[in-house]
């Protein structure tokens, strides 16, 4: 038996050699397993290079643009060493950009709520509605304050409201313009329904509007968006997302024992 040490960086090369010597692989599809080298001083995520993200280990950035900021599956915010300190067994960490750092950006969750997997669409409207209603109530910061304006530039660009007021209503959209928000009901559309990611929506089109966010934006919106943002869920959706609720709640009570 072989002395492995999975602390070796030749780990992975080891362990192939060992026990799978005769199956051809691609180092390079592991390549994700392996961490991040470290920043040479003329690589472009050197330190003093001003393109490297605020939340990789090695920055010395002082500013962070709004698109880059990460939020919990709660919504809240996560500072660049609070994120780089999570484990990764909280579920925090994935394979897209900063994958040392915990959290997801809005332009991340914006993707997965474009999935075709409706599991991915379930998550992303889950964190969004949380995020949107901490950013209705002011938890970063007041209408008109510089951070407030662009987060929510970034939610427009991305076309975040106008795909889960699509989702919630079921995957429909009557926007006729060819703006992003147009192209994301677009795109609900053709993904179609799915009870669990239609609940999920509707949970955050309801805590954007418990935190009386829209009616400072709603002249951004078609009118066909509109009619569905003031228009109550049906009791089916209600139904659905109360069981899916009961669900979730028992499932986090058992993990947790």
């Amino acid at each position: 038996m072989p002395n492995l040490n999975p602390s070796s960086p030749s780990f992975l090369a080891d362990l192939q050699t060992h026990y799978f010597p005769d199956i051809p692989h691609d180092p390079s599809s592991l390549s994700w397993l392996q961490p991040s080298p470290p920043p040479s001083p003329s690589s472009s995520h050197a330190p003093s290079n001003p393109s490297i993200s605020p939340y990789h280990p090695a920055s010395t950035a002082t500013s962070i643009s709004p698109a880059a900021l990460r939020f919990s599956l709660t919504g809240t915010l996560l500072a660049p060493r609070t994120s780089l300190s999570i484990p990764t067994t909280h579920g925090l960490h994935h394979h897209a950009a900063d994958p040392e750092a915990a959290g997801y950006t809005i332009p991340e969750l914006a993707t997965l709520a474009r999935s075709t997997l409706p599991a991915q669409r379930c998550l992303a409207w889950q964190v969004l509605g949380r995020f949107l209603y901490r950013l209705g109530v002011g938890e970063f910061g007041e209408r008109g304050s510089a951070l407030f304006e662009g987060l929510w530039a970034v939610v427009e660009r991305e076309g975040v409201v106008v795909g889960m007021l699509a989702e919630a209503g079921g995957g429909s959209s009557g926007s006729k313009n060819e703006s992003t928000a147009a192209t994301a009901a677009s795109n609900a559309a053709r993904i179609g329904k799915h009870a669990s990611a239609r609940a999920w929506a509707t949970e955050a089109v309801w805590l954007w509007r418990k935190a009386a966010y829209h009616c400072a934006y709603t002249h951004t919106l078609d009118s066909s968006i509109i009619d569905i943002l003031v228009t109550p869920p049906s009791k089916q959706v209600i139904y659905q997302y109360a069981t899916i609720s009961y669900y979730y709640h028992f499932w986090y009570k058992c993990a947790t024992l």
